[in-house]
């Protein structure tokens, strides 16, 4: 059972209450518990009065567009509008994240992701095709910016798992985490915090990312 100390909702709400919400990104691979974070995070922080908003499942919301399962956007006549919906839909999450009256926002991952992504399929676009997508990417980059971003590694799983949405291939996955990681050694000051979460039980993953949350309201990240 989680125990969390009062002391780190103090520190938070106090944060808070002198500068202003905070916005945590979990990143990473298929498969990585990203979402089951953010849902979790969510029921202990809101059971103490703490405004919670979350962005998840924007590649299952755009991809009812598109047809039933990944397979369906992974060809070259589909792939790259799926992808510039993608990213212009999450970008728009993470800005009305921003500007409502949320205290803390949680997302299971960000524009990195949609661009690390993009990267990983380079045979199924063109040259003026990526193009399009990289101005665009640009232009959202300028009012992108996280309090806390942290790198979830993948979780083990059986390759013949298949939800239609995400592959469970190891391979696939360890190269996808390899180009994101290298996006984020390029953007690291688009950040405050960026950490990495190994792979743990659910409850010490938990109490990692509070423990960082109270590191973060703290404010010993700025000196």
């Amino acid at each position: 059972m989680l125990v969390v100390e009062k002391g780190v909702f103090d520190k938070v709400r106090k944060w808070i209450n002198n500068n202003d919400q905070i916005f945590i990104a979990f990143s990473g691979a298929a498969y990585a518990g990203k979402t089951t974070l953010v849902n979790e995070l969510k029921k202990i922080l809101s059971k103490q009065g703490f405004k919670i908003a979350t962005i998840t499942n924007c590649a299952r919301e755009v991809l009812k567009k598109y047809g039933k399962c990944i397979d369906d956007v992974r060809t070259p006549n589909k792939f790259m509008d799926f992808q510039l919906d993608l990213l212009e839909y999450r970008y728009n999450k993470e800005m009305e994240a921003k500007e409502s009256d949320a205290d803390i926002i949680f997302t299971d991952r960000t524009i990195f992701d949609q661009y690390a992504y993009v990267l990983q399929y380079s045979h199924l676009y063109n040259d003026s095709q990526f193009s399009e997508y990289v101005d665009l990417f640009n232009k959202y980059l300028k009012n992108t910016y996280y309090s806390i971003l942290i790198f979830t590694h993948s979780l083990p799983l059986d390759e013949r798992y298949n939800d239609g949405i995400r592959s469970s291939r190891a391979s696939s996955r360890q190269c996808y985490e390899e180009i994101l990681k290298g996006l984020y050694a390029r953007y690291t000051y688009l950040c405050d915090i960026y950490s990495e979460l190994e792979v743990m039980p659910v409850s010490d993953r938990i109490a990692r990312v509070l423990d960082t949350l109270e590191y973060y309201a703290g404010g010993w990240w700025r000196f």
